[in-house]
């Protein structure tokens, strides 16, 4: 037989690789990065082992699924409407769907359940639930790593919900208890396998770091960053403020209320969420502080939502947003002709017909508000190139810092409250770890206490 290597190929980070299909595995194999000589000496050294038959596939890295002809389950067909223990993962699917979709749990949450099922369908949905083992676990995992590029985090989710599918399978009799035991008796996915690692933790956004962001930012942007910073407010809460004429969700005992209320004796306002993730643990509206400082920024956009939408519209608006950026565009320098004047008379018509006033609580309602989180990135990005920023931060840090700050000067209950997390563990373990200010402020609690006597007592 003729002899022919594989094929040399590039991806789309621009690496080489060859790959090649065993027993239905593709097994691929990175040179380096293309045009560099040490992806052309690998290349040599991969024909040369080639040649004389020394190739190790087993420590390349294992790829997708080979393109094979559909799996037909080999087991007696089941009637439809029957359920035992040769029920197909598919038609399963579709039953736990139909229980799941039931639950009083976020669109987000429900959408992770019906992308991991999805797949479940698309790699074994002929097959027998029964066929479920740890075999089939550790391919899914492989599968999520390697084709959907997902990190530790999403991989273990991932399999807690199929671990859920199998459970409730076993109950409905949909398989054998046997195929539960099987999965439950396999270790949980664990950081390191596949070559994953747990995120670390992002320092907060310091003071500094945001006023040297704020300049890149449109005026209204410098307004919401600013407030959700000094608000200590997740992403999806400061696009949602509303002006001082608005009431809640009459859906909810009370909703009909005000949202706004001020407290004179603390110089302070507070607004309420009757719409928020907590609601479904807590049974109970979330209340936001919004300190003078605050009050301060949001003081033109209350009266422009006064005089344009009797008080009880958004205060920071996509369009308003929109406008000022353009307006800080600089104009054009390319010489209009026939076809691209054309072209922008499409544009100006497309956009004077777009609607954007309520844009980011539609995204809101049932996720996060994209536009904002992505244009924060964007900015923070430019500050970084512009040599203004160290590193990058996000939306969801800004709220980080003030966590952070409540912790050392006021203990991490206050800190907790502030935030709105309905469990103080949530702060320590994501916003507000142990620091020397906190340490030294417990310490001078300790040295100013009776039990400081201690050091000038003798014993008799």
């Amino acid at each position: 037989m003729a002899y022919k290597p594989p094929k040399l190929q590039t991806d789309g980070r621009g690496r080489n690789f060859v790959q090649k299909v065993i027993k239905g595995q593709v097994f691929k194999r990175y040179l380096g990065k293309a045009g560099t000589p040490e992806a052309k000496r690998e290349h040599q050294r991969f024909l040369e082992e080639y040649r004389t038959g020394t190739v190790n596939w087993s420590k390349s890295r294992p790829g997708r699924q080979a393109p094979t002809r559909p799996v037909v389950a080999t087991t007696t067909p089941v009637a439809p409407g029957e359920i035992g223990p040769q029920y197909p993962v598919a038609e399963a699917v579709e039953i736990y769907w139909a229980s799941e979709r039931l639950r009083d749990v976020s669109y987000s949450e429900h959408q992770c359940t019906r992308d991991v099922l999805d797949t479940l369908v698309e790699l074994w949905g002929p097959l027998p639930v029964d066929r479920i083992d740890t075999d089939l676990l550790f391919d899914l995992r492989v599968h999520f790593r390697t084709e959907r590029r997902w990190n530790f985090k999403k991989i273990k989710d991932a399999e807690r919900r199929v671990r859920l599918f199998v459970s409730f399978c076993c109950l409905k009799k949909l398989c054998s208890d046997l195929t539960g035991a099987n999965v439950d008796r396999m270790p949980t996915f664990q950081a390191g396998e596949l070559g994953t690692t747990v995120a670390e933790s992002r320092d907060p956004v310091e003071l500094e770091a945001l006023q040297a962001a704020l300049p890149f930012f449109c005026e209204t942007f410098q307004d919401i960053v600013r407030v959700q910073f000094l608000c200590g407010m997740r992403p999806n809460e400061v696009v949602r403020l509303r002006g001082l004429a608005s009431t809640g969700n009459p859906e909810y005992a009370g909703g009909d209320r005000p949202v706004w209320n001020y407290f004179p004796d603390n110089d302070c306002w507070t607004y309420r969420f009757d719409d928020h993730k907590n609601r479904r643990k807590t049974r109970k509206p979330l209340i936001k502080a919004i300190p003078r400082a605050a009050f301060t920024l949001l003081a033109r956009h209350l009266k422009r939502e006064q005089d344009d939408h009797a008080g009880d519209g958004w205060l920071f608006r996509p369009s308003v947003c929109k406008a000022e950026r353009a307006a800080k565009r600089p104009p054009r320098t390319s010489r209009v002709n026939k076809r691209n004047r054309a072209q922008r008379e499409r544009m100006a018509a497309r956009a004077a017909a777009e609607t954007h006033e309520d844009d980011w609580f539609k995204l809101n309602k049932y996720g996060s508000p994209a536009n904002y989180i992505n244009q924060v990135k964007r900015v923070v990005a430019r500050c970084v190139d512009a040599g203004e920023l160290s590193e990058t931060w996000t939306a969801n840090q800004l709220r980080h810092g003030i966590g952070t700050y409540l912790a050392q000067v006021d203990g991490i209950e206050s800190a907790a409250t502030y935030l709105g997390h309905a469990n103080s563990s949530t702060t320590r373990k994501f916003y507000a770890q142990v620091t020397d200010p906190e340490i030294l402020r417990v310490a001078a609690v300790v040295q100013n206490s009776p039990v400081a006597k201690l050091s000038v007592m003798t014993g008799t």
